[in-house]
Parts: structure tokens; C-alpha cells; sequence
């Protein structure tokens, strides 16, 4: 099972991007910032390339004109039949932001969720409670096999110890951390952070690339726009259960250069148990 999530960066040239992911023959795809008005070309072109269904987190949540951030959202396609799932705890504050579908394969039936994190530097408050909102979907006890993937704008930084730095902390130029003040608004941004990167792994959500590669090996996902002086980030990520048993993780940095987006896809591919269910 071959899952590739990607941050298609709202780009319009949608037939490149769907060609560039059927060269990789994925089984999934999940795709974050997708402007509104072009999931309609994924639709016609994503089942022509053997990813006949489709769904997208537009249905049901109107454009908002005062507000450009809200043009985005999810997309997922599939090689098996999907269905969309709502939960009764869905105060996202853009709810486009989260897309949940359950998955058919052969093999067994996965749990996928797609999401894209606003950035905080553009969006403020917005991006904690998203964060949050992601943690009260899947902080909770499943027998079923998940997924989580996505543009989650975080972390700042990851060394080579382990230490992961979130956007919540400080850095001094001799590379000492800065502890949050308890109580205070960057502690709340570190914990929503910290809550989806690690504490996810509690609810067997573990981050694949790190299961995978530990911690000596760094990665970017996302890199800015040259001559910004912005530092590449590692912001795309994969989390599953351990039951799918990840074989590989990698970021396809020929998307990138390409021009196809300002963000690499990451890339799994898993080998799940056989007769996983859903509960």
C-alpha cells in the first residue's frame, strides 16, 4: 500500500501534478492546500490514472470572501472506495482543514485523515486551535488501523539528539532553547504542537519518518521562495499505527524542483496486516 500526501501549494497547473503522482503509482494520494475551484480538475483527471475515488472537504463549508485563507482544502483520491467520516467533536475553526475518510483496500480498512495546518505567522491563533482540533480527533483508544498526514507548519527545528523545537520556543544564538513561561501563550502553542508531533504516539499515531530513519536523519519538506532568506522545514509528515508495518519513508524532492509546488511529498509505503477492521 502506497500512500503519498502533499502540499500541492495551490498551484492551478493541476493535470502536471496528477501526472507527476501516477509516475509514482500510488495507492492513495492526500493533498492539502488545494485551492477551491480546482478540486474539480482532480475529480476528472485523478480516476484516469487509476484513483477513481475521490473526496474533498469543500462539500459543505461555503467560501468565506472576506476571509482568502479559507480558499483551501483537502483532497484525498484512492484505488479502493472510500467514505467520508464525521465526528461528533468537529469544532475545527476551519473545518476544510481536516479530511477524514475510511478506506476499502484488499488487505484491510484503513482510517485516513488528511490536514493542513494554517501557518501561524499569517494566521495567528488560528493554527493552535487547528492543532488542537487534530489532537481531540485522534487522541483516543482505536483498534483500527490510521493515518494522519499532512501540512502540520511544524516543527521549528529537529537535532540530532532527538530534540524537537516548536514555534512555541526560543533559540539563542548559541543554540540554547528558551523555556516557555507556564501559563503563557507560546506554552500553550509549544504543548499543541508537541501534542500532535509526539503525544499522538500514545494512541498508536507514530511519525514514520522518524520510526524509520530515528533521528540522524534530516529532512526537508518545505523550502522557501530563494532570495527569501527563509530556513526549509521539515512540516510534511506521515503518522500511522504499527499494524500497517511502514517498509519506507521518503520526500520526493523532483516534485519540488520541478516547480510543481513549494512543498516535497512525502512517500510510504506500507505492508498492512491482513483483516484489520474498523470498529
Amino acid at each position: 500500500m502506497k500512500l503519498i500526501s502533499w502540499n500541492v501549494g495551490h498551484r492551478i497547473d493541476v493535470a502536471a501534478q496528477v501526472a507527476a503522482l501516477a509516475g509514482q503509482k500510488p495507492d492513495l494520494v492526500a493533498l492539502q492546500e488545494v485551492g477551491r475551484g480546482t478540486e474539480f480538475r482532480f475529480r476528472e483527471l485523478f480516476p484516469s490514472v487509476g484513483l477513481g475515488f475521490v473526496e474533498d472537504s469543500f462539500h459543505g463549508h461555503p467560501l468565506n470572501k472576506q476571509l482568502a485563507a479559507r480558499r483551501y482544502g483537502e483532497f484525498i483520491a484512492s484505488r479502493w472506495p472510500i467514505t467520508k467520516l464525521s465526528f461528533e467533536d468537529n469544532k475545527m475553526p476551519w473545518p476544510e482543514r481536516l479530511l477524514s475518510v475510511a478506506v476499502q483496500s484488499p488487505v484491510c480498512e484503513v482510517e485516513l485523515h488528511s490536514a493542513y495546518v494554517p501557518p501561524g505567522s499569517s494566521n495567528g491563533w488560528i493554527k493552535v486551535e487547528t492543532l488542537e482540533g487534530i489532537y481531540r480527533r485522534l487522541a483516543r483508544s482505536c483498534i483500527s488501523a490510521r493515518i494522519l498526514c499532512g501540512d502540520l507548519n511544524t516543527p521549528r527545528q529537529e537535532w540530532i539528539d532527538g530534540t524537537v523545537v516548536t514555534w512555541g520556543e526560543s533559540i539563542r544564538k548559541n543554540g540554547q532553547i528558551i523555556p516557555c513561561v507556564p501559563g503563557s501563550k507560546k506554552e500553550q502553542k509549544d504543548k499543541a504542537e508537541r501534542s500532535v508531533l509526539l503525544g499522538l504516539k500514545e494512541f498508536d499515531l507514530c511519525d514514520v519518518y522518524r520510526l524509520l530513519h530515528e533521528y540522524g536523519a534530516q529532512e526537508c519538506s518545505w523550502f522557501p521562495v530563494r532570495k527569501s532568506g527563509g530556513v526549509p522545514r521539515r512540516y510534511d509528515h506521515v503518522f500511522a499505527s504499527r499494524s500497517l508495518h511502514p517498509l519506507s519513508c521518503k520526500y520526493l524532492r523532483d516534485f519540488r524542483d520541478a516547480g510543481l509546488s513549494d512543498h516535497a511529498p512525502i512517500e510510504v509505503v506500507f505492508a498492512p496486516e491482513q483483516g484489520l477492521k474498523l470498529t
